[in-house]
């Protein structure tokens, strides 16, 4: 889009340089003025144009930036969530063990007396 408007722009500005060239020659003043103040706003249009095009690429270069942070952070979020579960399990494992252990060795205990 920039590089099409551009190009635009020096061609626009080619032609408005020959009708400045062509009525300071006839000495149209007036006229080669009124001309050079209108290639001045197409100048100032068109650069306009290219900074809003810019700013709308980094904007969006931004929020998906943005969007990729946010994407990694919940994925580390998520890892952390599974090594807490992991460890929530082994942690249930290891008393369910021991209350099992406890239980058979009070059996056993209460067997034997």
């Amino acid at each position: 889009m920039i590089l099409e408007i551009y190009s635009f722009s020096i061609v626009f500005s080619s032609l408005f340089w020959q009708f400045i060239k062509e009525t300071l020659q006839q000495r149209n003043y007036p006229e080669a003025l009124r001309y050079r103040k209108l290639l001045a706003e197409e100048k100032e249009r068109i650069i306009n144009e290219e900074r809003v095009a810019q700013l709308a690429e980094m904007e969006a270069r931004f929020q998906s930036e943005k969007k990729q942070n946010e994407i990694l952070v919940l994925m580390q979020q998520t890892d952390i969530n599974n090594l807490i579960i992991s460890e929530q399990k082994l942690q249930i494992q290891r008393r369910n063990q021991i209350i099992a252990f406890v239980g058979l060795l009070t059996l056993l205990t209460a067997e034997i007396i």
